[in-house]
Order: C-alpha cells, then structure tokens, then sequence
C-alpha cells in the first residue's frame, strides 16, 4: 500500500518504522506522492486537501479547523498516537477508509466530531493539571511524570507528553476548550511555555 504524508522526515521515519511493509513518502515541493492509496496530513497543510478528491485523506485536527467529509476525516495523530493499537477518527469511514486503516493493523476508534475529540481532550486535561501542580508546590515535573507512568501505565508522564506533543498544541486546545467551559482554563506555566516555543 501507497501512503502520501505530509508531516515532518521525523514522522515519516516514525511510520516507515511503525509500517514496514507499507511504502510512505513525503507530500513536498507540489508532488502528491507517486498514486497514493490514502494520504495523511498530519502538519496542518489543510490546503493541500484539495488535491485527493478520490482517496482517503486523514488529517490531523484536533482542534475542528476542517469538517469530516466523504473521503476526509478528522483523525487524533498527536506525536506518539500512531503508535496506538486505536486511532480516533471522527466521521463515518467508508469501504476505502476502512480497508486503509484495517490494513495497517489499527482499530478505528469513531470519535464525536467535536474539538478535542476523546483522547486528546483528555490529555490535554491531565497534562494542564499536572501544571497545575507545580505551580502549587504539589510535586516536581521529574516526581509527577514519574508517578504518572507507575501508577497509571502511561507510556510518558504528563510533562513528558507535553513536551513531544508540543505545548503550543495542548495551549491552543485548551483555548479552544475554555470557550464552552472554563474548567479547560490553561495553567499560567503552560501558558508561559507556550511563549516560550
């Protein structure tokens, strides 16, 4: 199978590694691969969606900057995620879609189409807590995330997860989050991370 990314070499290494009897290649200086089966944008190129009117195209947008069509869905590929035996999808895949992911050994996990989705809300969430933490002197950045993995099993602790998510990504949902709820209200530190980046 045929797999046109548009994301960083990084992340190409990352699939090519997770998905070695696939062939990937990266969406660059106007070639949209060699006839792709499915294509992944995972850099916020949204533009680039379209040019596969045919294909599946899975777009990384946590934050519903795009709506889930026919042949477009909304997917939760945070750094780390593909990794996942489940990856959250939001809107109905068709035959093509689900042969796609079937293929590459990953169960899809439908997700309502709303920011944040499920997990990534829920990261988000745990990650600004343990913000929330330091700032008040609970624990240490080393002591949380190092709790979080031995008494939940989580891959990375919670500041870990910040860090290869990206904190300007767990700001900007959180933002779009505090616009219905205030409970999603960025910790100061985050915040100040984010200015930092």
């Amino acid at each position: 199978m045929r797999i046109a990314l548009s994301t960083t070499k990084e992340r190409l290494d990352t699939f090519c590694l997770l998905f070695p009897e696939h062939t990937f290649e990266l969406i660059q200086d106007g070639n949209n691969g060699n006839d792709p089966d499915a294509v992944f944008i995972l850099d916020q190129q949204f533009a680039l969606i379209k040019n596969f009117i045919s294909i599946p195209v899975f777009v990384h947008d946590v934050l519903k900057k795009i709506k889930s069509t026919q042949n477009i869905y909304r997917i939760n590929l945070w750094p780390g995620f593909e990794a996942n035996e489940g990856w959250e999808i939001c809107g109905t895949l068709n035959s093509n879609a689900e042969e796609i992911i079937t293929k590459m050994n990953r169960k899809i996990i439908s997700s309502p189409d709303i920011p944040g989705m499920i997990s990534a809300r829920v990261i988000a969430m745990i990650i600004n807590e343990a913000f929330f933490a330091i700032e008040d002197n609970v624990s240490t950045a080393a002591e949380i995330n190092t709790a979080m993995k031995l008494g939940t099993n989580y891959p990375y602790g919670p500041l870990e997860w910040a860090e290869k998510i990206g904190h300007k990504e767990i700001h900007e949902l959180l933002e779009v989050l505090t616009e219905n709820n205030p409970k999603y209200k960025p910790a100061a530190m985050l915040v100040e991370k984010t200015t930092m980046s």
